[in-house]
């Protein structure tokens, strides 16, 4: 009974550059115990060393490969980095609904009426990010001074064969990374490029395979 409750149960596993080693084994871990939806989250505010980057491709490899085999043993999972690339490979790239609007369509509020542009930023303990107060007036100039100058976002990324299917636009995350709301690391490059090929391999090898089973899955029918 424990463990077809933990079937519905969500679980979402944050990494570091210490702990990437030990996320398959963490996946296996809850595997075992029933966790069939697993979420699966970088800590952007740690600092990525080139080591750890690299790492990142023989990782999500090794997370696809698992992710395969459990379909392929008829106990599908729902693995946040594999499914949620799939889903945007599917709809060929993020639509504009998508992508974080911080600070214009997408605002956080702190009991003492603070404005901020997002919520992750509000417990960043920099108040710089304050863009204003609902007493006082809203100031979106602000953000300005967490913005790189010249291009909205790395020369490289507007070359890039798959920025549409790449969080480049993610303003947090590339705050907590590179600096800047605007500017992609090299950790969240090589992370999503990775994912990206990965998920890409993943989808293929399976819709080969398991054919109308494996989109009942990604709607939603299987889980």
């Amino acid at each position: 009974m424990a463990s077809e409750m933990l079937g519905h149960v969500m679980v979402n596993a944050v990494f570091t550059p210490s702990t990437i080693k030990n996320l398959p084994d963490t996946i296996r871990y809850f595997s075992g115990l029933g966790v069939r939806q697993i979420y699966l989250s970088p800590d952007y505010s740690a600092y990525w060393n080139e080591e750890a980057i690299s790492s990142l491709t023989r990782i999500y490899e090794d997370i696809g490969d698992l992710y395969k085999s459990y379909y392929r043993e008829g106990n599908p999972h729902y693995i946040s980095l594999i499914d949620n690339k799939i889903s945007v490979i599917l709809r060929n790239g993020y639509d504009q609904k998508d992508r974080c609007r911080m600070g214009i369509a997408e605002f956080a509020i702190t009991p003492e009426g603070n404005v901020f542009p997002c919520e992750r930023l509000v417990g960043s303990g920099n108040n710089d990010h304050q863009i204003g107060n609902i007493f006082q007036g809203i100031d979106p100039k602000f953000m300005l001074c967490h913005c790189a100058k010249g291009q909205q976002i790395n020369e490289a990324c507007l070359e890039c064969a798959i920025r549409d299917f790449c969080m480049n636009w993610c303003g947090c995350s590339n705050y907590m990374t590179s600096g800047y709301y605007n500017r992609v690391s090299s950790f969240l490059c090589h992370s999503e490029k990775t994912i990206l090929q990965t998920s890409f391999r993943v989808f293929r090898e399976l819709e080969s395979e398991l054919g109308p089973l494996f989109y009942q899955h990604l709607v939603g029918k299987q889980c």
